[in-house]
């Protein structure tokens, strides 16, 4: 019975997960928040027919870098939720990570935009207490912070470079809290993906590859209002890049540490 009642808590995590992620990222415009470092998304748009469509909430043309920074948000929480379709139950980090982005995105915006408030604070703390209630695993992995392997200092010292960074663009973005929420994603993900919860290694690929694409957009858009410039961008880039090649070798060792004591 226990079997059963996991298998459909899975189905229906899955299937929640998927409608949560449709209604999060408008597929057509989402493409052209991540095609905005190399076409306008006015072109992107009337490459599929919606040039002339209704721009949905918080997608302004007009502003290609908060488009931009919303991309590198979407890769970390669809990145996240879609690595939860497999085997969920063995990746409470990343259900972790995806509840706390969506907490700090909704108060972000309840702040800095009070006709929202209501809104982004329901929906912000509703859907994460409706996953964690149909999350197949167990429900004490999602309260515990003690990490699966020891502490990696290569990765650490990564994150504390990559904190210190966003930091400062945080500090940068305080008159208008809400552009500020992509930040506050990035910096939840580095510090998470280094404590080495189960979970820990996709979560790390994802936060690379949300980098990266910051970086770039950053170097494509150096001239735009907020942008992180050449500079910002040539360092997100590199520490982007960084962070997959050190999380990529430490689940190689890791792997090869769970081996050898398997045959010892």
């Amino acid at each position: 019975m226990s079997w059963l009642l996991a298998s459909w808590r899975g189905i229906l995590f899955r299937i929640f997960g998927l409608l949560l992620l449709l209604f999060l990222f408008d597929g057509p415009f989402f493409l052209a928040d991540l095609l905005v470092p190399v076409a306008k998304p006015e072109t992107v748009l009337g490459w599929i027919g919606l040039g002339h469509a209704t721009y949905p909430p918080g997608f302004d043309p007009t502003r290609p870098w908060h488009l931009a920074q919303l991309a590198a948000l979407g890769i970390l929480l669809g990145g996240s939720m879609l690595a939860l379709w497999w085997r969920p139950a063995s990746k409470p980090r990343l259900l972790q990570y995806f509840v706390a982005g969506m907490l700090a995105i909704a108060v972000t915006i309840a702040l800095s935009e009070p006709q929202f408030a209501t809104f982004s604070l329901v929906f912000g703390v509703g859907a994460p207490v409706l996953l964690v209630a149909l999350y197949p695993g167990r429900l004490r992995s999602l309260v515990s912070f003690l990490p699966e392997l020891p502490f990696s200092r290569p990765l650490l010292t990564l994150s504390l470079l990559v904190l210190i960074g966003i930091g400062f663009d945080i500090l940068r973005q305080l008159p208008r809290l809400a552009d500020a929420g992509p930040d506050l994603a990035i910096a939840l993900a580095v510090v998470m993906a280094a404590s080495k919860r189960p979970g820990w290694r996709p979560l790390g690929i994802i936060t690379g590859l949300s980098l990266c694409h910051a970086g770039l957009a950053a170097i494509a858009l150096a001239r735009q209002p907020g942008s992180w410039g050449l500079f910002g961008g040539s360092l997100a880039l590199a520490g982007g890049l960084a962070f997959i090649a050190i999380t990529l070798r430490e689940w190689q060792t890791a792997g090869a540490v769970s081996q050898k004591r398997e045959w010892a």
